[in-house]
C-alpha cells in the first residue's frame, strides 16, 4: 500500500477482481526522499512494485481516513502503460462513502459511437529467449512506460458538474508486445506510482 507520510489520510495500492491487495514490495535501491523542489511545489511520488498474474483482472484502491480532511475534493488521474485510462472527481462529501475506500477497476472506451467499458486487465506475456525479430530495438514505440501504473490526485476546492457536449474519442492505443526476453523483465520491473 503506497501511503505518503506528506499526505497522511490518504492511501493507495493495486487490488484483484476479489479487492484484495496485491503482494507489493519497495526496491530497496530506489529508496525515495523528498527532493527540494517536492517540498518547493508540495509534489510527491512514490513507487511500489507489485506481484501479478498475467490475465489477471485488476483495480486501483484509493482509500481516504479521517485524517486526510474533508475541505476539499479529489480530482486523480489514472494512467495504465503510460496511457491515461480514466479521470475521477471525488466530491467532499463522497470522500468517505463506503468506509472511505473507492475502487477504480474499468475504463471507457468508444467504438462504433458506443461507449463500451474494459476491465483493467494485466497482460498475458510470453517470456523466452531473445532473438533478433524481438530485440529491444525492434519494438515499435516508447516502451519505457508499459508496466506501470501511476495515480495522481490534486485537490479541488470547487467541484461541480457540468454537461457533457462532445466525447472524445480514445487516441491512445496500448502497444501489443508478443514476446519479451526473460531479462529484460527480470532488469526492469516497473508497477505503480503514486503522486
Amino acid at each position: 500500500m503506497a501511503v505518503l507520510f506528506q499526505v497522511p489520510g490518504l492511501e493507495v495500492d493495486i487490488v484483484d477482481d476479489q479487492k484484495r491487495s496485491l503482494y507489493e514490495y519497495e526496491d530497496e535501491e530506489d529508496a525515495q526522499t523528498p527532493s527540494e523542489a517536492e517540498e518547493e511545489q508540495r509534489t510527491y511520488e512514490m513507487t511500489r512494485y507489485i506481484e501479478s498474474k498475467s490475465g489477471a483482472k485488476f483495480g486501483i484502491r484509493h482509500s481516504y481516513s479521517e485524517t486526510f480532511g474533508a475541505e476539499y475534493g479529489i480530482r486523480l488521474e489514472i494512467c495504465v502503460d503510460g496511457c491515461i485510462a480514466r479521470k475521477l472527481i471525488v466530491p467532499p462529501t463522497d470522500l468517505y462513502t463506503d468506509d472511505g475506500q473507492h475502487v477504480c477497476s474499468f475504463k471507457y472506451e468508444h467504438r462504433n459511437s458506443k461507449r463500451l467499458r474494459r476491465d483493467f486487465q494485466f497482460a498475458d506475456l510470453e517470456v523466452g529467449e531473445l532473438s533478433d525479430d524481438n530485440s529491444p530495438s525492434s519494438l515499435h514505440g516508447n516502451i519505457t512506460a508499459i508496466g506501470t501504473i501511476s495515480v495522481t490526485f490534486y485537490r479541488v476546492k470547487n467541484v461541480r458538474s457540468q454537461p457533457v457536449t462532445s466525447i472524445k474519442k480514445n487516441s491512445s492505443r496500448y502497444t501489443r508486445i508478443e514476446r519479451l526476453n526473460e531479462k529484460s523483465m527480470k532488469g526492469d520491473t516497473r508497477s505503480h506510482t503514486f503522486t
